[in-house]
């Protein structure tokens, strides 16, 4: 609409007749074609300025009805569609949009954590999930000596002495750069280092008193493919710098029914290379990420034998495992045991010959779990210490610090509470109680006790000997006092 009005200060105008068509397109059966950007910037003008633009092209507003209804139709009907991890597009609206902001909610709330006890998910397929915005060309990075050129790349050279001069020299079809005063000069099949020293000598040569400097400017773009259990597969334009894991995040990652462990790079119709991205996650191993060339092929095939492990590891998740991998291994995936673990009563979870579950009883030392060879579908569960204390006692109630002590053979009441420094005002020295679960049946038992004789007299039997589990309980004076007590 007049580029929208100049767009709204200074840009081209349109001519009154495009204008004209612009308005009535607004209120025709194909409005909902209409750019919902131009609308919008329509509607940010004043009512002043859009009665004076208007009339300016011969256009009166008043003559149109159906303006904010339509207008708004058309705003409500702008939606964004997002692609899930899932795969499944999920429409977003603006006026969803707003009625989240209406409810106070956003979607700024910290994601729920991807590992989790009881939850077992696939290990690393986050890595490389969702592609990014661009993909910019890797031109700021060095370039090795042995990177092979072609056509694309283009080289600078800094010509100095006796002439001064830079020159930028780009790779033609052929493997050719044309040098000025000095022809072509080819490099097909040279490296950069190669095709430094080729230059440098020919101007030297050749060109008195002149020498040479040559860096790389730009890098050319190679075609590749990823292809298989690949998020987005298909064929993708990156930099001559790329790798196979650049390739994997261009691509959105990995499937969930695709592999990690097997990433394969095969180049004409030969495979030249596998990458085990567990030795990229879990031990930093970029060795196997080799570089790309035209061509080049990464492919992703399904994933192999997968087997779980879950609670107190500091990674419970479902791994893939390679053959001849054991659960020791699985364990090393999973980060390792936690200290509040007890492997002594793992279980493990098989599914048998008879294609049924079974559970095994496991000590989950590395001795015994080196010799057990992973199955895919097992799940070990490595269970934690018990949360009751041994050893201890508690004290507890009218006093300034309550908690558990360490208990020991021959331990007494005063002991724990030596003096009645201990106690809060008001404290009663006459009756204190203490709670004691009497083995085997662990039967509840309470003994009373008299702590103002046991601190006058402590070899008297008020001074109770505890035992471990034994809790004091310290009582008030008074009624208002008692609510201290658990």
């Amino acid at each position: 609409m007049l580029g929208l009005f100049s767009r709204l200060n200074g840009i081209a105008t349109l001519p009154s007749r495009c204008f004209t068509l612009l308005f009535l397109g607004f209120f025709s059966v194909q409005a909902e074609a209409i750019d919902p950007l131009l609308i919008d910037q329509f509607m940010r003008m004043s009512p002043d300025q859009q009665e004076m633009m208007a009339k300016q092209y011969g256009v009166d507003l008043g003559d149109v009805s159906g303006l904010d209804g339509l207008i708004e139709s058309v705003q409500t009907k702008q939606e964004v569609s997002v692609l899930s991890r899932t795969g499944e597009p999920n429409a977003f609206s603006q006026s969803d949009d707003q009625a989240m902001q209406s409810s106070g909610k956003t979607d700024d709330s910290e994601p729920e954590p991807r590992y989790q006890k009881g939850k077992l998910v696939p290990y690393g397929y986050e890595l490389f999930a969702g592609s990014p915005s661009t993909f910019s060309p890797l031109n700021d990075i060095p370039v090795s000596a042995d990177y092979m050129l072609g056509p694309g790349d283009v080289l600078q050279v800094d010509l100095y002495g006796k002439e001064g001069e830079t020159l930028e020299l780009g790779v033609d079809a052929t493997g050719k750069v044309y040098f000025p005063n000095l022809g072509p000069v080819s490099l097909a099949g040279l490296t950069f280092q190669e095709a430094k020293q080729k230059i440098t000598e020919m101007v030297k040569q050749r060109m008195i008193g002149v020498k040479a400097s040559v860096s790389m400017l730009e890098l050319k773009a190679i075609r590749i493919f990823v292809l298989g259990e690949a998020y987005v597969p298909g064929s993708y334009v990156v930099s001559s710098l790329s790798t196979i894991t650049n390739a994997l995040v261009l691509s959105g990652g990995i499937a969930e029914t695709g592999s990690l462990r097997n990433i394969q790079l095969k180049r004409q119709g030969k495979l030249v290379q596998t990458l085990d991205l567990y030795s990229l996650l879990l031990e930093g191993d970029t060795s196997k990420d080799v570089t790309l060339r035209s061509g080049d092929v990464v492919f992703i095939p399904p994933v192999g034998d997968t087997a779980g492990i879950d609670g107190e590891v500091r990674r419970p998740a479902i791994y893939e495992f390679a053959k001849g991998e054991t659960l020791d291994d699985i364990l090393g995936f999973a980060g390792g045991l936690l200290s509040s673990a007890f492997p002594a009563e793992a279980i493990l979870e098989r599914i048998g010959d008879n294609d049924q579950k079974t559970v095994f009883d496991l000590n989950a030392v590395p001795q015994t779990l080196a010799k057990t060879a992973a199955q895919t579908g097992d799940v070990l569960k490595i269970p934690s210490v018990l949360a009751k204390t041994e050893n201890t006692v508690a004290l507890r109630g009218h006093v300034y610090r309550p908690g558990v002590r360490n208990w020991s053979k021959g331990l007494r009441l005063l002991d724990v509470v030596k003096s009645v420094d201990q106690l809060k005002p008001r404290a009663d020295l006459r009756y204190g109680l203490i709670k004691r679960y009497v083995p085997p049946q662990k039967t509840l038992k309470m003994l009373s006790f008299n702590l103002a004789e046991a601190l006058a007299k402590p070899d008297s039997d008020e001074n109770v000997v505890l035992q471990s589990q034994d809790e004091i309980l310290i009582f008030g004076l008074y009624p208002s006092d008692q609510g201290v007590l658990p």
